[in-house]
């Protein structure tokens, strides 16, 4: 599919596979799409290197100061360009046809007509995946022309846009309106506020702007170029000012809200709703004791991911317009004729022409927006999948030995992408073929860069392939069982990125799985791949027992971080099973006696202590918390046993204490490494041993039992939480 793009500044039509479709979700076959001039034409300057990032935002010197200590300068300038050399989705506002429907959704089928919004989801892009909260169906007049209806319905966002502004100020019959910057949205505001039986006026320094404003009927229009704006607001009101100012303007400096401070009466009410300086002059505001007020986007449910996202619903009676209730009665509004953007004459481009659109948005005066069409011809499949070929591959020549494994690499998210796409890359053991990834610019991009040759949005195509010799699962936690399965069923090897599971129940389907088709099976516990811990190893004893003390500085994370949500089962599930398996791998032992004690009161499951006692008597605790500095290093682990001490300060050195100095395996005291070395590269040469019959050094067992135990953990926390 055809999908417009932003990249190094420049605007391009890309070939893409199409999207894929989660549950509660809908694909949507195009047929017109919306470019605002305001919100789109401010995103495309945004920083397309990492130079321009530094310029703009200098606190990003310190991340990359932090990133290079941890991963050395090449590594990090690889992350970073990666990372610039993904293309930017353009786009937020469109219409066309359901397509396909995902599991749950019951009230769009097959064939619906709807518009969508949502910045990086309703995009310019022949086909669209959106959450069911972000479409609406279109009730088409059966007389009226069905393309121009669905041209009509592309303009949704910026509707909603303007339809909550109005209901955020709450106007009324008869009162005075101000509309600042008479823009697209500044007009539909203000025939939206003439329904309302209000009397309007409207502002702006272009004379074009105010003479499509005279002809759409606003009461008093000012010319900001021939009269002063205040002064004209004062003699319209006789002296009063305007009950409400909304502001539709953008710009960088705070001259707008000054303006609406001082035409608004005292107990007005302004709103915001263009990207201003909020920069308010008090000896204006306090004397009227004026309500400033932020309009957000398209209404009730905008930025909230169980809304947008998940597709949970407000109840009507209590929140009666949501954001997708908004949209439904702009549209309701403008395809019955109540508003109308005929004035505005706004032209039409074939998609193939994007950058001509955007170019000519930019150096136009009196443009307000533009369409996109798409090809109308219908298709019965989607295309899911960039085929081979599409990207020059690495050459495998230089590889000696066996063949190397051909691998499809499953969810290149940020992580997938910082460690291990670039550690397959540079193993010769692996040759990566397929980057799946449900975003289509993703998995395309993601593929060039690492140099795969297939880009696709379906998981069951990698599947199918049957030069796919192994899988990497690197998505988000709750996806890991059900995909796990999915690939041992269709006989593939399997990489899981930790966690195993999020449940027992999972562990059960997946032992299950591989009793049925006994696949290679690996979990990534890499630190007990780490050198260091393969030195530390080395000097242990694991029929004597060792007190091991582990100290995790976790750092905080947002309340709505996803691994913090049931897609990411909590940290103890998400993150503290490494630790659990390291002291698996240190003991050779099964842990008979687990207490877990979380910090506070109230407490903090993010926060707490956890006291392992194993069979040959070792005891082993870990100490996992959010309060600590943050300029304390994040990991430290301290290991004693038989007059032997050994300090693991964040996987980049190692100390060693006592006997073991005086043994062929350790000569000196301090071992320090170039760069910090967590184990992932050394974990995919345990799996590539897997994979051609050697012993890896995980089992299925040990990868069980760190599993195990952080639901214990996991649980008596949550028990210890409720009796406090």
């Amino acid at each position: 599919m055809k999908q417009v793009l932003l990249k190094s500044s420049k605007i391009i039509v890309e070939e893409l596979p199409s999207p894929a479709v989660n549950p509660g979700w809908l694909l949507v076959k195009n047929y017109f799409s919306f470019i605002s001039t305001g919100t789109e034409m401010a995103g495309i300057t945004r920083p397309t290197s990492p130079v321009q990032m530094v310029l703009q935002k200098p606190e990003m010197i310190k991340v990359g100061i932090e990133a290079v200590k941890n991963f050395g300068v090449k590594e990090t300038l690889q992350r970073a360009k990666g990372e610039f050399g993904i293309g930017s989705a353009l786009g937020y506002s469109c219409a066309g046809e359901v397509f396909e429907v995902g599991e749950g959704v019951a009230d769009f089928q097959p064939g619906d007509l709807v518009a969508c919004a949502g910045s990086g989801l309703a995009n310019h892009a022949e086909m669209v995946a959106i959450p069911k909260n972000l479409a609406v169906k279109l009730e088409l007049d059966k007389t009226a022309d069905k393309l121009n209806q669905l041209k009509l319905g592309s303009t949704v966002a910026v509707g909603g846009i303007a339809l909550w502004s109005v209901k955020r100020a709450g106007v009324e019959l008869g009162d005075r309106v101000l509309i600042v910057g008479l823009g697209l949205l500044g007009q539909l505001i203000a025939q939206l506020c003439k329904l309302s039986g209000a009397v309007v006026m409207g502002c702006d320094p272009k004379n074009h702007r105010c003479n499509i404003a005279e002809r759409i009927g606003i009461d008093r229009v000012i010319r900001m170029s021939k009269e002063d704006p205040i002064n004209a607001v004062l003699d319209f009101t006789q002296g009063k000012g305007a009950d409400y100012t909304i502001i539709a303007a953008s710009a960088k400096n705070e001259e707008p809200l000054t303006l609406a401070l001082q035409a608004t009466r005292k107990k007005g009410k302004i709103v915001v709703v263009g990207d201003l300086k909020l920069d308010v002059k008090r000896e204006i505001f306090y004397p009227k004791e004026q309500d400033l007020l932020i309009s957000t986007s398209y209404g009730p449910g905008r930025y909230d991911q169980d809304y947008e996202l998940k597709g949970l619903d407000y109840p009507y009676a209590y929140v009666r317009w949501t954001e997708n209730r908004v949209m439904a009665e702009y549209l309701r509004l403008l395809l019955n004729g109540q508003l109308s953007l005929k004035e505005m004459e706004i032209k039409e481009y074939p998609v193939e022409q994007a950058a001509k659109a955007y170019e000519t948005l930019k150096g136009s005066e009196s443009a307000f927006s533009a369409f996109l069409a798409y090809p109308l011809e219908s298709s019965e499949q989607k295309p899911t999948r960039i085929m081979e070929g599409g990207f020059e591959m690495g050459n495998p020549s230089h590889r000696t030995g066996n063949k190397p494994l051909t691998i499809a690499f499953v969810g290149a998210g940020g992580f997938g992408k910082a460690v291990h796409l670039g550690n397959l890359k540079k193993n010769q053991d692996f040759q990566l073929k397929t980057i799946v990834s449900r975003n289509p610019l993703n998995a395309t991009d993601t593929a060039r860069n690492y140099q795969a040759r297939v880009a696709t949005t379906s998981y069951q195509e990698a599947l199918n392939d049957p030069d796919i010799d192994a899988v990497f699962i690197s998505t988000r936690h709750n996806l890991h069982a059900s995909q796990a399965i999915s690939a041992i069923k269709a006989g593939k090897p399997v990489f899981l990125e930790k966690p195993m599971a999020l449940n027992a129940q999972e562990i059960k389907d997946i032992l299950a799985a591989l009793q049925e088709n006994p696949v290679h099976f690996f979990v990534g516990f890499n630190r007990r791949f780490s050198p260091l811990s393969v030195m530390a190893k080395e000097i242990l004893n694991p029929k004597q027992p060792m007190l091991i003390i582990y100290r995790v500085n976790a750092g905080k994370l947002p309340g709505d971080h996803w691994t913090k949500t049931a897609e990411g089962g909590g940290r103890v599930i998400g993150e503290a099973c490494h630790m659990f398996d390291l002291f698996n791998y240190f003991t050779e032992n099964d842990a008979v006696e687990i207490k877990a004690v979380p910090l506070g009161n109230p407490v903090s499951l993010e926060d707490f202590s956890s006291s392992l006692v194993y069979q040959n008597g070792s005891l082993c605790t870990l100490h996992y918390f959010t309060v600590g500095a943050k300029d304390l290093p994040k990991e430290y682990i301290e290991i004693h046993q038989g007059q032997n001490s050994i300090i693991i300060d964040d996987f980049k050195s190692a100390r060693f204490y006592g006997n073991c100095l005086q043994s062929k395996l350790m000569s000196r005291r301090l071992v320090q490494l170039p760069k910090q070395n967590k184990g992932h590269a050394e974990e995919l040469a345990a799996f590539a041993d897997q994979l051609r019959g050697k012993q890896s050094g995980l089992t299925l067992k040990e990868i069980i039992s760190a599993t195990r135990v952080s639901f214990l953990v996991d649980e008596q926390l949550k028990k210890g939480a409720s009796f406090r």
